[in-house]
């Protein structure tokens, strides 16, 4: 959940946390509803300018995978896939190179 403050976010339980510049996740996605969880959640918890890394399986192994690059442009998050890894560089808040 996203909090009024720019620095903090809120996590499920309603503990709140600072905002981080980097992420790194592994195995994050396995249902197709993962994807907009953890999407939202690395949009709630990345600074603007941060960088997320997530290796996961691909989307044969795991259901989520596929929806997981939309699920973050649709926040406004830059994703970048290679290969059968999810290299997400994001930059929330930020169109057309502002």
């Amino acid at each position: 959940e996203s909090n009024t403050s720019a620095s903090t976010w809120i996590d499920v339980e309603g503990n709140e946390h600072a905002q981080v510049r980097l992420i790194l996740g592994a195995d994050l996605l396995v249902c197709t509803n993962d994807a907009d969880l953890v999407a939202s959640t690395i949009d709630s918890a990345l600074v603007d300018g941060g960088k997320a890394f997530i290796l996961g399986a691909d989307q044969y192994t795991r259901f989520g995978v596929q929806n997981f690059p939309g699920a973050c442009r649709q926040l406004g998050l830059q994703v970048t896939v290679e290969e059968d890894l999810l290299e997400t560089n994001f930059a929330a808040q930020e169109v057309d190179g502002e």
